[in-house]
C-alpha cells in the first residue's frame, strides 16, 4: 500500500529531495540493491509510521534508521508531522 502511495502523491521534486536526504541514487532500479531504491526506503518508513513506530520490534531493514532519521523521512514524505501513536518509544 506504502508503495501504491508514494507512486501517486510524490511528485519528481519530491523525490529528489527524498533520495538526497537518505543519500540515495535511484528511485526504482531493479538492477539496484533493494535496500538502495528510494521507493523501498519510502514504503518502509510509510510502514514503520503508520504501523509500528511505537513497538521499537519491527525497525525498518533499511539503512538509517534511527528513529530520527525515519521521522525526518516520513515528514519529508509526507509535510507532515510524525503521527503519534500508542506505545511510542519516542
Amino acid at each position: 500500500m506504502a508503495h501504491g502511495w508514494a507512486g501517486s502523491n510524490l511528485s519528481s521534486g519530491e523525490r529528489a529531495r527524498f533520495l538526497e536526504l537518505r543519500g540515495l541514487t535511484t528511485w526504482n532500479d531493479h538492477g539496484a540493491d533493494w535496500n538502495e531504491r528510494g521507493s523501498e526506503h519510502a514504503a518502509e518508513i510509510m510502514s514503520w509510521a503508520l504501523g509500528d513506530q511505537g513497538t521499537g520490534i519491527n525497525t525498518p531493514s533499511i539503512p538509517d534508521n534511527s528513529i530520527e532519521q525515519l521521522t525526518a523521512a516520513y515528514e519529508l514524505l509526507t509535510g507532515n508531522p510524525l503521527p503519534e501513536v500508542s506505545g511510542q518509544l519516542r
